[in-house]
Formats: structure tokens, sequence, C-alpha cells
């Protein structure tokens, strides 16, 4: 059995929902069904919990966070050290949302607030990959951040945009893979996370219309699953 390190970097534990599912497990619901012969290894990075060799798996995900890479929380300085390590390495590594910054972080590149992008935008791709396959030129997927990555870092290249991120997807050679967006969570999870924000007033009533109308009519999550698995098994 190969194995995928999930470094779950989630400073919240919201279970939005009657799913009770975390990062971990939703990763592992969407990419088990393309990548039978893996199994998916939970290491708890925000209580200092990471493989002794990162190196010795097949490849890495680092998963989203409420926290934002500007905070420079203790446990981030032992994240940004393992993903030189894998990139060294050349292991595959794929980083999404928060993970996506915290290797462009790692990389050198500067990460800045923005407006929150929610709901389900479009992910458009302008450098088409040899592992997107089915292809498709567009794809909707999950999103709430409010930060981006403000410049693409030396040795990556843009290969995506979303609305507004600019640098939604980059890849480093044929091992580095981040997204700003999120293919994992799921429509249950993204209802109530959307609600969850406009009852703490961080969204308008009319963008918390417009994010739950986007959510209800799906998401190209499962074209992105596989994606991912015909990257690691590349």
């Amino acid at each position: 059995m190969r194995q995928i390190a999930v470094y779950y970097n989630a400073t919240e534990r919201h279970q939005y929902g009657s799913e009770h599912q975390n990062d971990v497990e939703m990763f592992r619901n969407l990419l088990s069904p393309f990548m039978p012969d893996y199994e998916f290894v939970q290491f708890d990075t925000v209580h200092g919990e990471f493989p002794d060799d990162p190196t010795e798996f097949d490849g890495v995900i680092l998963t989203g966070s409420a926290a934002m890479v500007s905070d420079n929380d203790p446990w981030m300085k032992d994240l940004y050290k393992h993903i030189h390590m894998i990139d060294q390495a050349k292991t595959k590594m794929v980083g999404i949302c928060f993970g996506h910054q915290a290797i462009a972080k790692a990389f050198g590149a500067e990460i800045g607030p923005k407006d929150i992008t929610i709901g389900v935008p479009h992910l458009e791709v302008l450098d088409p990959q040899k592992w997107m396959h089915p292809y498709m030129p567009s794809l909707r997927l999950h999103a709430g951040n409010y930060q981006q990555v403000l410049k693409i870092p030396e040795g990556m290249k843009r290969v995506a945009i979303g609305r507004g991120n600019p640098n939604a997807m980059l890849v480093k050679d044929d091992h580095i893979v981040s997204l700003q967006f999120h293919p994992e969570l799921t429509q249950m999870f993204m209802e109530g996370y959307v609600d969850d924000r406009f009852s703490k007033h961080d969204i308008s009533a009319q963008t918390h219309f417009e994010a739950k109308t986007e959510i209800a009519a799906g998401s190209d999550a499962i074209i992105m699953g596989k994606w991912i698995a015909h990257f690691f098994d590349h």
C-alpha cells in the first residue's frame, strides 16, 4: 500500500452539517476512488505532529486552515521547513488554500489580504498540464479565502486563474501543485460555512444568496480529484 502524508493544518475544527468529517477524511473520500492503492496518513501539524521524514511518503497534501500564513505561528516554521525538505527531494506535494499560500510563502512569495472569495468560482486553466485529464478548460470549485498569493514565487509558474485570485493555481516542475480553491469540501460543509460567515457578518445578504445559489448548482470537485490522482500517479 502506497502512502500519502496529509498535513492537517486546521486551527478550528468546524464540522458543518451532519457529516462530521474533517479535512483529511474529505480528502480521503474525494481521492480514494481514484487512488485505491493509497492510504492517507494524518499529521496534526498545528499540535506539532509531523512525519520524521516526509520524503519517505509517496506524496504529501497540505490542507487548508482558518489560520493565515501572515500569523507566523510557531508550528508554521516547522511546516515551511518540511515544504523545503519535500521540494528538495522532489517528493510530490499538493497544497490547498492555506497549503497553497504556505508553499508560496516558503519560497519567498508575498501573501496578502483580499475581499473574501466565497461560493463556487470558476478556475480557468491557462496552461494545461499532462495530469489534467479528463481535461476541462474551466472548473467550478468551492472557495472561501481571505488571503491570496500576490506574486508568483521564483521557480513556480501560474497554470490557472480564478475569481479574485489571479494566482489561483501554481506548479513547480513536475512535483508541486498548489491550488487556492477547495475540491475536498462537500456541498453540506460549504452550505454550513457560508451560513456561518453570514451569521458573523463577514459577508452581506447578497453575497450569502449568491454563494448559496452557486453551491446548490454543484461543483467539478470530482474532475479536480481525478487531476490530483493523476498528478500523484504520473
